[in-house]
């Protein structure tokens, strides 16, 4: 379970270049491989023989509690007074709430998509003319133009039908942060080791917005919108599930979106969309993580069903209900 004893093997080797789009071959047993992404470490696995094979950049990656203990080391946090008023992640699929629990207290904006980043990045020129126009403007106030612009530039780029770009209240991320483990508390208590339980919680996420294909074909990013997941499995715990979708529209003060992610209410969290132990193993690593969720996934996987059937459903998002 433990990615870094695989990472020590391949220091130093050198292997054949590989088409990064293509599907890979399982080298092992001939079977073509599913893509899966570890928080940043693209895996290739072969759901025959069992075979896991890293991206040649897995040694590279800064992790979400990297990044946390890289701020801390160098300023103080203070929800009160932070040291930024706004951190931007000019990078795909950053905003979690694992991610903004990370920097709680370093600033009082956050900025990130919940997808991909596209339209060939922020719009610089935008906000910056902003801030040169009125320089005494307010965080809160640039951080909106940021999210606008964005999005103008990637509808002039027509790149739009995907973008997500949102802004998180950081003072906001403890009560979020409560709202969640209370629901994932209620999870565990309510399903338990019951298969039949498990399996209709697994069938009812899947119909929340999801990012970055999660599919065998495309590769798994494991990501789910947060408020959607909350809606989609409401029936199960209804009390904690609203209370949740609560926090996610008091935390998201600034939300924009184009016409095929309207259902991205502004930040997401992990859900184990490949059916892999590796994915549940590396999550838990995280300091944010939430830990009665672990077990709920840790028992979804355990039990008989497999999760790679629910993509035979036809996928439709849920909203507001």
């Amino acid at each position: 379970d433990d990615l870094s004893e695989i990472k020590k093997l391949l220091e130093g080797k050198n292997f054949m270049p590989v088409d990064e789009t293509q599907t890979r071959i399982c080298p092992s047993c001939g079977t073509p491989m599913a893509k899966t992404n570890a928080f940043g470490v693209q895996i290739d696995t072969c759901y025959k023989c069992g075979g896991i094979f890293l991206d040649k950049n897995s040694n590279e990656m800064l992790s979400i509690n990297d990044l946390g203990e890289a701020f801390k080391e160098n300023f103080t946090p203070d929800p009160d007074n932070p040291p930024f008023d706004i951190i931007i992640f000019n990078a795909c699929l950053m905003n979690s709430i694992d991610v903004a629990k990370s920097l709680e207290g370093m600033t009082r904006y956050m900025i990130a998509s919940e997808d991909f980043f596209l339209g060939e990045g922020l719009d610089y020129k935008a906000f910056t003319e902003a801030i040169n126009q009125n320089p005494d403007i307010s965080p809160l106030e640039l951080s909106k133009i940021i999210c606008d612009s964005y999005l103008k530039k990637c509808e002039r780029n027509k790149t739009d039908r995907c973008a997500t770009l949102s802004v998180i209240d950081m003072k906001k991320i403890s009560k979020l942060d409560k709202a969640y483990n209370a629901y994932g508390e209620a999870l565990e208590k309510k399903l338990g080791t019951d298969e039949a339980k498990l399996t209709e919680f697994a069938d009812n996420a899947f119909w929340a917005e999801d990012y970055g294909g999660n599919t065998p074909e495309t590769g798994f990013f494991n990501m789910v919108d947060l408020y959607g997941m909350a809606v989609a499995t409401q029936k199960t715990v209804s009390k904690e599930a609203k209370n949740l979708q609560k926090a996610v529209t008091e935390t998201v003060i600034h939300n924009v979106h184009g016409p095929y992610r309207k259902y991205s209410y502004g930040i997401s969290t992990f859900f184990p969309f490949s059916g892999m132990d590796e994915d549940v193993a590396e999550y838990q690593k995280l300091t944010s993580s939430n830990k009665s969720l672990n077990n709920v996934y840790q028992n979804m996987l355990k039990s008989p069903f497999n999760l790679l059937k629910l993509f035979d459903i036809s996928l439709t998002p849920v909203g507001n209900t």
